[in-house]
């Protein structure tokens, strides 16, 4: 970089009442303007692990001093942040971020919404990039309540009480839940709505009883409510969980792919950058 920063002239710079000749980095900027007003060619390159771009710039350039060329090409600020870490530095970078590798690697970071489908066998669209969602949409919340459908001769209106507790007759007595609502079917008396909560299961087709009591009830059918009922259900296929692993991989990934200016046109730049920083 030393190189590099011959070009840049100084300036006086008051601060606290002092006077500091420092060197004019704004004239970056300039640099840049310049640039995406002139057409060179750039090439993709990635960056090995571990790889510096002092040694890029030396193999690519025939001298580590062009260093400078890659640093402004790709708009780095600061070299130490924006190219990747090598294994073992990431490593230890995101154990002391997140304090234990066991919260790197099992830890959510976020959760993803990465496509839409009409069902199961239908994709609409691919989501990309991906909607960062809550975790509750996530984890599709229904959950805490569920349906029961009931069938018997004569329902009552009082026939289930607020908070009166239920089990289901198979499991002899295993699968509670308490009542949260009753509601007979207003054209068929015989048939009736049952919304149940802190369920110890999920209650199946079958037969009920409450607490205490023989009276038998058949369960025509089940549905789990909706905690949330203006959420959509999200398939597996349509969601993904993001780990802290993933995601701090992902943003190392990222800083691989590196714009290389064509050496051809190397001689090109320096004179450019020698004629910004002289005017």
């Amino acid at each position: 970089m030393s190189k590099f920063f011959e070009y840049y002239k100084k300036t006086d710079y008051e601060l606290s009442g002092k006077v500091f000749n420092l060197t004019n980095i704004t004239l970056r900027y300039k640099f840049k303007q310049n640039l995406t007003k002139n057409i060179y060619n750039f090439y993709d390159y990635t960056l090995k692990d571990g790889e510096r771009l002092d040694h890029l710039a030396d193999m690519y350039y025939g001298d580590s001093k062009y260093v400078w060329v890659i640093i402004l090409a790709n708009d780095i600020i600061d070299p130490q942040f924006e190219i990747p870490k090598p294994d073992n530095e990431f490593k230890k970078y995101v154990i002391n971020k997140y304090g234990t590798w066991e919260n790197v690697v099992r830890g959510t970071h976020h959760y993803e919404r990465v496509a839409i489908y009409k069902d199961s066998n239908s994709k609409v669209l691919d989501l990309n990039p991906p909607l960062v969602i809550e975790e509750k949409l996530y984890n599709n919340i229904f959950l805490d309540k569920q349906s029961l459908t009931l069938s018997s001769t004569n329902f009552l209106e009082n026939e289930f009480s607020e908070n009166q507790q239920i089990q289901q007759v198979q499991s002899g007595g295993n699968v509670t839940a308490i009542v949260e609502s009753w509601e007979v079917d207003g054209n068929d008396n015989s048939k009736g709505k049952l919304i149940i909560k802190d369920m110890s299961s999920n209650f199946q087709k079958g037969k009920i009883n409450k607490e205490n009591e023989t009276e038998e009830y058949d369960v025509l059918g089940t549905q789990k409510v909706k905690k949330y009922s203006d959420l959509p259900v999200l398939l597996s296929e349509e969601k993904r969980e993001i780990t802290n692993l993933d995601y701090e991989f992902d943003l190392n990934e990222n800083k691989r792919t590196l714009k290389l200016l064509d050496v051809s046109q190397l001689s090109l730049i320096v004179n450019l950058v020698e004629e910004i920083f002289n005017e």
